[in-house]
């Protein structure tokens, strides 16, 4: 197929939907809840539009990553009904 990539033998359309991050600002972090607040663009893994909001982190190591101010790049899942930053990397 012209102008497909291939990769593993699978096609490539861009990142995979199920590892996509995505853009963010961190907006506050409280430690002691384990709550990150971001400032993101569309989480199309959970069809969620560009908004401010908390989330929990995965863990205490993220939270402590997190500084106010830092633009990030974040992936949040919905994990046992709770939304949770899954990812986060520092840009």
């Amino acid at each position: 197929m012209a102008g497909v990539k291939m990769n593993g033998g699978a096609m490539d359309a861009g990142a995979p939907s199920n590892t996509a991050l995505t853009d963010a600002v961190v907006k506050k972090v409280d430690p002691s809840t384990g709550m990150v607040t971001l400032q993101h663009g569309e989480l199309k893994n959970i069809g969620m539009s560009a908004m401010t909001m908390v989330y929990k982190a995965k863990d205490a190591s993220m939270v402590k990553q997190a500084k106010e101010g830092e633009k990030v790049k974040v992936r949040v899942e919905n994990v046992d009904g709770t939304l949770t930053i899954v990812k986060l990397l520092k840009q």
